[in-house]
C-alpha cells in the first residue's frame, strides 16, 4: 500500500454538523462497537499515531476528506475561512473503502485532533498542502503497474462514455417533455415502500419507468405495475416515506435513471483509472490483447453432454475471459449452475448477472443448499421461487436461526430453580465435610487397631503372621501373572508352550495358596475379636470408629444430594468428572465460566435482535454466490466494492458493453454465456442517431453492440466454447431454426430425452413427429396458418398511435389460445407489436389470469412454453414487414415452444417481403412446414375450431 506521511505544524480543528448527533446515535445503534458522541470520535482519533485520509475519485466530492477510524469513516468539508473542517456525515467502513485505503492513503500527523464548535486562530485545515501531496501519491501509484489506455482503448473508451452520457440525457429530455400524470388517491401496499396511485384519465406511464412526486424531490421510485383499465399504476420507492409526508392528490413526473447511469460511469471510471479487478480487461475488451488460461482440476460432471463438459472446461480454465455460445435449449443455464457450483467449492465468490431477472433467478434456485447464494434486487423483480435468497429475507432467517440457537444454549445455562446459583459452592462444602469425617474415621480406625495390638497378644502375632504370609503369596501371583502374559505374546513353539503350562500350573497352586491364607487371616481376625471385644479401651474405641462411620455416612448422602443438580447446572459447560471429589474441585472453576458464557450468551442475543445491517455485511462476506441482473450488479451500498473471483454474464448477447461492464469491473475473471443471434440489446433510436451524427453509424452501432457479439469477434477459440444439441423443442422447429439462423450447426438430441409430444407416434420419415390419432386440431408440431385466404380487407394490417394491429390474427390467436385453455395447455401469445398485443388480450379479458402469456417478441426473450402461438402481424399489399426484418426476431420467437408452435400470418405479403433476408426466410419456412409439419388456411382452422367447439 502507498502511503505518504504528513507531519502538520498545527491542530487539526473538526466541527460536527448539527445532524451529527443523530448520525454517530444511529450508527452505534447499528455497529455497538463504534463511536457514539463526538468526544469518542476525538479520543479515537487522538489515540492513533497517525490517521488514514483520502480524496474521492477525481469529478466525485472534489471538495471532501475522508477520514478513516477503526472501523469508521468520516467525510471532512473545509470551511470557509480554512481554519477547521465540518464533519458532514460517520459512517461505517464498507468494503469499497477498504480497498479504496488498500491503494493509498496520506498519514495525517497533526499536534493535536480538536473536536469544537468554532475553529481556533492559530489552527489551520492545510488543504492546499493535502491536495497536493494527494496528487504525488496519485501520480506515484499511476507508475506502479497501472499504464494509460493506448489510442484503441482511449476511443473506444470515449465512445462508451459518449453513449452512456447522450442516452442519459435523451431521458432527461424526454422526462422534461412529458406531460405528467396526475392522480386522485395513493394506497399503501403490502409490500415495503410501495404504493398504488390512482389516476386521473387513461394515460399511465410504462413499467420500470421512474417517476417523481411533483414539489417532493425525495420520493421517487419506479414503475413496477400498471392496469390500464383502473388507471392506476404501482410505485416502488427508492426509500421509505413518512405516509403523513406522501400527497394525497398530485402530479407524478418522469425522471431519467439516475442510478443506472452512475453505475455506468463508475464502471467506465474505474476501467479507465485502471481499477478494474482485472487489469487486463480493457486490452481484452478492445482485442489488443488475448484471454489467457491456466490448467485447473476438472470436475466429474456426468450429467452434462460432452458440449457442456467442454463448455465447463473452458470457462474453468479461463484467468481473464471466456464466451459460451448456445443457442436455445442447449443447456446454457445448466452450464452456468454446474460453473458457479465448481467455482463456489474451489473457494471462488462468484457473481451471477443477466439481462432478465428470470435469468438470475433460474441459476441461484438450482444451486445446493450447501451454498451461501444471496439475491441482490427489488422483490417484486424477484421469482416467488428465488425470493428467500434475498438480503433481507436470508438477513432475517440468519438473525432467526442465530436467535434459536443462542435462546437455547441460554435457556441450558440458565440457572435451574431458586438458589442453583449457591449449588456449586455448597457442593464444595459438602465434599470437604465429607473428606473431614472420613479422616476422623481413618483415626479412630486407628485408635482401635492400636488399642487391639496392645491387650491382644499371641492373638495379634497370629495375626500379622497369617498377614504377612497372605501378601507374599499375592505378589508370588502376581509376578507369575506377568510372567505368562509376556509368554503369551511370543512366537508359538514347543519351548513357549511348555514354559506357559508351567506357568498355568503355578498359578493354580498360588490360587489354592491365597485362599487358605485368606481363610487363616479371617480366623485370626476372628480370633483377636474375640481376645479384645470385651475390654474397655477397647470397646472406647469401636464406638468411636461406629460414630464416625455414621458421619461419613450422612456426609455423603448430603454431598450426593447437592451433586446431582449441580451436575445439572454445570452440564453446559462441558463433560464432567465422574468422580464427586474430583467433581467438587471441577464446579469451582467451571461455575464462573458458565456465568461468563451465560452474560455473553445474553449479550450476544441482544446484540442480534437490534443487528440490521451488521448482518447484511456478514452475509455479504461470506456468500459464495451473488446474483443481480447486469444493471444492478453494484447493488446497494453494502456491496460496493465486493470482489468477485468469478463473474458469469447469462444473456450476454442481450447486454450493451456499458451495461456489461458494471459486473465485468468487480471481477477477476468473467465468462459470457449468451446466442448474439437472438435479439440485442435494445437501441434507443435518437440516441444511436446522435451518436451516429458525431462519430459515424459504423461508430454508432458497434457503441450498442452487445458485448458477447463485439468480443466473440476477436476471442480465440480457446476462450470460446459452443453448445450444440438441444432439448427443448421438437425437431420439425428444430431443424428450421437450425438452417435458418445456426448455419444447421444446431442438433437435436435423439433418445428418451428428446423432445416429444405425449402420445406420439413417429412416422416412417425421421424428420416428422406425428401428434396422436385423430387429434382434434393438429398433426404435427409445426402448424402454419396462411390468412391469405381472406379477402384482402379482413386480414390486413391496421395502424394505431401505439403501433401495427392485425384484427384478423388477433381474432385466430385469441379462439387459439381459449383452445389452449380448455386442453389445459401452457400456452403463450406472442407477436411483434405492443398494439396488437393489447388487442389479444382485450379479447382474452374473461380468461381468468395465470392461464398463459400475452407479450411481444422482446419482452418474451428468455422465456418458453409448451405451446407457442406467434402472429406476424403485417399484411398490406406492397409486401412492407417493418421491424420483422430484424430476422433475430423471428429466432427468439420460433424457439420459445417446447411442444407445439403454431404461425399464423399472411404468407402472401410475407413471401413477398420487400426485405430480401425476410422474404428468403419466410418462403423457407413455407416449404419446410410443408415438407415436415402442416399448412392449412385460416378458414380450415375456423372451421376446426368452430366444430371442437360444437
Amino acid at each position: 500500500m502507498l502511503t505518504r506521511t504528513l507531519d502538520l505544524p498545527t491542530p487539526l480543528t473538526l466541527i460536527p454538523a448539527r445532524s451529527l448527533d443523530g448520525v454517530l446515535t444511529r450508527l452505534r445503534r447499528d455497529h455497538p462497537h463504534l463511536p457514539s458522541s463526538v468526544e469518542e470520535l476525538e479520543t479515537d482519533l487522538s489515540a492513533r499515531e497517525s490517521v488514514p485520509a483520502t480524496f474521492p475519485p477525481p469529478g466525485r466530492r472534489q471538495q471532501a476528506l475522508a477520514l478513516y477510524g477503526r472501523g469508521w469513516l468520516a467525510l471532512l468539508v473545509p470551511a470557509p475561512d480554512a481554519r477547521a473542517y465540518q464533519v458532514r456525515t460517520v459512517t461505517a467502513l464498507r468494503f469499497d473503502d477498504h480497498h479504496r485505503l488498500a491503494r493509498g492513503c496520506l498519514l495525517l500527523r497533526p499536534t493535536a485532533w480538536t473536536i469544537r464548535h468554532t475553529a481556533a486562530v492559530s489552527t489551520h485545515t492545510h488543504w492546499d498542502l493535502l491536495r497536493a501531496e494527494w496528487e504525488l501519491l496519485r501520480k506515484e501509484s499511476a507508475t506502479k503497474g497501472h499504464r494509460d489506455p493506448d489510442g484503441r482503448e482511449a476511443r473506444r473508451l470515449d465512445l462508451l462514455t459518449k453513449a452512456v452520457d447522450t442516452e442519459h440525457e435523451v431521458q432527461r429530455e424526454r422526462a422534461a417533455a412529458a406531460r405528467p400524470f396526475t392522480y386522485r388517491d395513493v394506497q399503501p401496499t403490502d409490500r415495503h415502500a410501495t404504493y398504488t396511485f390512482v389516476l386521473h384519465g387513461r394515460a399511465t406511464p410504462a413499467e420500470d419507468e421512474v417517476l417523481r412526486v411533483r414539489g417532493e424531490a425525495s420520493v421517487r421510485g419506479q414503475v413496477v405495475a400498471v392496469d390500464q383499465r383502473a388507471a392506476r399504476l404501482t410505485l416502488a420507492l427508492e426509500r421509505p416515506v413518512d405516509w403523513q409526508r406522501l400527497p394525497k392528490q398530485g402530479e407524478l413526473e418522469r425522471v431519467e435513471n439516475t442510478v443506472v447511469h452512475a453505475r455506468r460511469t463508475d464502471a467506465l471510471t474505474a476501467l479507465r483509472d485502471g481499477h478494474a479487478r482485472n487489469p487486463r480487461l480493457l486490452p481484452i475488451l478492445t482485442g489488443t490483447r488475448t484471454p489467457r488460461t491456466s490448467p485447473r482440476r476438472q470436475p466429474d460432471a456426468p450429467a452434462l453432454d460432452r458440449w457442456q463438459s467442454a463448455a465447463l472446461h473452458t470457462a474453468l480454465a479461463a484467468d481473464d475471459l471466456a464466451a459460451i455460445i448456445g443457442p436455445p435449449g442447449t443447456g446454457k443455464t445448466t452450464v452456468i449452475t454446474q460453473l458457479a457450483q465448481e467455482a463456489a467449492k474451489s473457494g471462488e465468490r462468484v457473481l451471477v448477472t443477466a439481462h432478465s431477472n428470470t435469468a438470475v433467478d433460474n441459476v441461484l434456485t438450482r444451486l445446493p443448499a450447501g451454498l451461501v447464494v444471496l439475491r441482490v434486487g427489488a422483490e417484486h423483480r424477484v421469482d416467488p421461487a428465488a425470493r428467500h435468497l434475498l438480503l433481507d429475507h436470508r438477513a432475517a432467517d440468519l438473525r432467526q436461526g442465530v436467535l434459536d440457537r443462542v435462546g437455547a444454549r441460554l435457556a441450558a445455562h440458565t440457572a435451574c430453580g431458586p438458589g442453583a446459583e449457591h449449588r456449586p459452592k455448597a457442593l464444595y462444602d459438602a465434599v470437604g465435610a465429607l473428606e473431614t469425617a472420613q479422616e476422623r474415621r481413618r483415626d479412630a480406625e486407628a485408635a482401635l487397631a492400636e488399642a487391639r495390638r496392645g491387650v491382644a497378644g499371641p492373638a495379634q502375632t497370629r495375626l500379622d503372621r497369617t498377614a504377612e504370609r497372605l501378601r507374599r503369596t499375592l505378589d508370588r501371583s502376581a509376578r507369575t501373572a506377568e510372567r505368562r502374559a509376556r509368554l503369551s505374546e511370543q512366537p508359538p513353539g514347543w519351548w513357549r508352550d511348555r514354559r506357559l503350562r508351567r506357568a498355568d500350573k503355578a498359578l493354580a497352586v498360588y490360587g489354592e495358596a491365597v485362599e487358605q491364607a485368606e481363610r487363616d487371616r479371617r480366623a485370626a481376625e476372628g480370633a483377636l475379636d474375640e481376645a479384645t471385644r470385651d475390654h474397655p479401651a477397647v470397646r472406647e474405641r469401636r464406638a468411636d470408629v461406629d460414630r464416625a462411620a455414621r458421619e461419613v455416612t450422612r456426609c455423603r448422602k448430603e454431598a450426593e444430594y447437592v451433586e446431582a443438580p449441580c451436575r445439572a447446572l454445570l452440564a453446559p459447560v462441558g463433560d464432567a468428572p465422574a468422580d464427586l471429589y474430583a467433581f467438587a474441585r471441577w464446579a469451582r472453576t467451571a461455575h464462573p465460566l458458565l456465568a461468563a458464557r451465560r452474560a455473553l450468551l445474553a449479550e450476544w442475543r441482544d446484540d442480534v435482535r437490534a443487528a440490521g445491517s451488521r448482518l447484511h455485511a456478514e452475509l455479504v462476506r461470506y456468500a459464495h454466490v451473488v446474483g443481480a441482473t447486469s444493471s444492478g450488479a453494484a447493488g446497494p451500498a453494502l456491496l460496493t466494492g465486493v470482489d468477485f473471483d468469478l463473474a458469469v454474464l447469462d444473456e450476454a448477447g442481450q447486454i450493451t458493453t456499458a451495461d456489461a461492464l458494471v459486473p465485468l469491473v468487480r471481477a477477476r475473471r468473467a465468462v459470457l454465456v449468451g446466442d448474439h443471434r437472438q435479439l440485442p440489446p435494445y437501441a434507443d433510436e435518437e440516441t444511436v442517431a446522435r451518436i451516429g451524427a458525431e462519430h459515424g453509424p459504423q461508430a454508432a452501432e458497434s457503441a450498442v453492440r452487445s458485448v458477447l457479439e463485439l468480443l466473440q469477434e476477436h476471442l480465440p477459440d480457446t476462450a470460446v466454447a459452443h453448445l450444440r444439441t438441444q432439448r427443448r423443442m421438437p425437431r420439425e422447429i428444430a431443424d428450421f431454426c437450425s438452417k435458418a439462423f445456426y448455419d444447421g450447426q444446431l442438433l437435436t438430441e435423439n433418445g428418451p430425452d428428446s423432445p416429444e409430444i405425449p402420445g406420439a407416434r413417429r412416422s416412417t420419415d425421421p424428420r416428422v413427429t406425428q401428434l396422436p390419432t385423430p387429434h382434434p386440431l393438429f398433426r404435427t408440431p409445426l402448424v402454419l396458418v396462411d390468412t391469405c385466404d381472406l379477402p384482402p380487407a379482413e386480414r390486413a394490417e391496421g395502424g394505431t398511435p401505439q403501433g401495427r394491429i392485425n384484427r384478423a390474427e388477433a381474432a385466430l390467436l385469441a379462439a387459439l389460445a381459449r383452445r389452449c385453455t380448455a386442453d389445459d395447455e401452457e400456452w403463450a401469445v406472442i407477436v411483434p407489436y405492443r398494439a396488437q398485443a393489447a388487442l389479444i388480450r382485450n379479447h382474452l379479458r374473461d380468461l381468468p389470469p395465470g392461464r398463459g402469456d400475452i407479450a411481444t417478441v422482446d419482452s418474451f426473450q428468455g422465456g418458453e412454453r409448451d405451446v407457442v402461438l406467434y402472429g406476424f402481424t403485417r399484411s398490406n399489399p406492397a409486401g412492407t414487414v417493418g421491424f420483422l426484418d430484424e430476422l433475430r426476431r423471428a429466432n427468439v420467437a420460433f424457439t420459445r415452444a417446447r411442444r407445439r408452435l403454431v404461425l399464423v400470418g399472411d404468407f402472401d405479403t410475407l413471401t413477398r417481403a420487400t426485405d430480401d433476408g425476410f422474404r428468403a426466410l419466410a418462403r423457407a419456412l413455407r416449404d419446410h412446414t410443408a415438407t415436415v409439419g402442416e399448412s392449412l388456411p385460416s378458414r380450415d382452422l375456423q372451421a376446426r375450431l368452430g366444430a371442437r367447439t360444437a
